[in-house]
């Protein structure tokens, strides 16, 4: 398991948005198009049956990379965005399980269009089955509660997740860990988190209302929330992204440095 610490009920909500606004006033149009970018193009892949889910979590761990080197002031630039790529199994593999509602759903809408062609147009034999709708409105009961179970599930889920790929994009940490350690966090300022998470989902309608095409010049100010979110739970990295070395005055003593 991981030695990677956190900090309970640390995080901010309103200075997390705040300060992404701060953030950004430097490098928005950079983080605009890697934002825009990055959700089209899973969008357009979302199109072929789940090949976005293999590279959701590349590419968010590129996403959140941007951010975590911009709060440090380091250089980022439009290829930042890749280096998500560089940690791809590992990456994949959280962005997978973190799906795995989402396909969940895909399997049963699959099930249910296959059923409905197989028994509700005949049936086999020309012998007429009863339809998957004259079934299922048996039990209206049974799929309510099923159906807000379910809904329950995947938004506990997703909260489960929250921090993986800002873990990921700052630590090399294999998956299992950190969606357990992302889980920790979460559930230490759950309660916060819960706030940010609203506030964000503000942020992006206010931006819908805008001739829907506004909720893309809001993006990065989420996504950037969500980045200093992290660094308030996780204030400082273990290792850093690149080990460059120490500044001399690190060691406390300026003897041969300088003239």
């Amino acid at each position: 398991m991981t030695d990677i610490q956190f900090l309970r009920r640390s995080l901010d909500a309103t200075d997390s948005v705040s300060q992404a606004w701060e953030l950004l006033r430097r490098n928005y149009w950079l983080h605009f198009g890697i934002a825009f970018v990055n959700i089209v193009g899973l969008a357009i892949l979302g199109i072929i049956p789940l090949v976005s889910y293999f590279i959701t979590g590349p590419v968010f761990v590129g996403l959140y990379r941007t951010y975590l080197l911009d709060l440090r002031g380091e250089p980022v630039n439009f290829g930042t965005m890749f280096s998500g790529f560089k940690k791809f199994v590992p990456a994949m593999l959280v962005g997978l399980i973190q799906a795995v509602p989402q396909i969940i759903i895909q399997a049963i809408q699959w099930t249910m269009n296959v059923g409905e062609l197989v028994f509700g147009r005949g049936g086999l034999g020309g012998i007429r089955q009863p339809s998957i709708e004259g079934i299922w409105g048996r039990l209206p009961t049974v799929i309510i509660v099923v159906a807000l179970a379910f809904v329950g599930f995947s938004i506990l889920w997703s909260f489960v997740f929250f921090f993986a790929f800002q873990i990921m994009a700052e630590h090399d940490i294999g998956p299992i860990d950190a969606i357990v350690l992302s889980a920790q966090a979460v559930f230490s300022n759950l309660g916060r988190i819960i706030l940010l998470v609203l506030m964000q989902l503000g942020i992006g309608i206010l931006g819908a209302l805008v001739c829907g095409i506004g909720v893309f010049f809001v993006l990065p100010v989420i996504f950037a929330s969500s980045a200093i979110a992290y660094r308030q739970v996780f204030p400082s990295a273990v290792e850093p992204f690149d080990n460059f070395p120490p500044h001399p005055s690190a060691y406390g003593n300026q003897s041969g440095w300088g003239a």
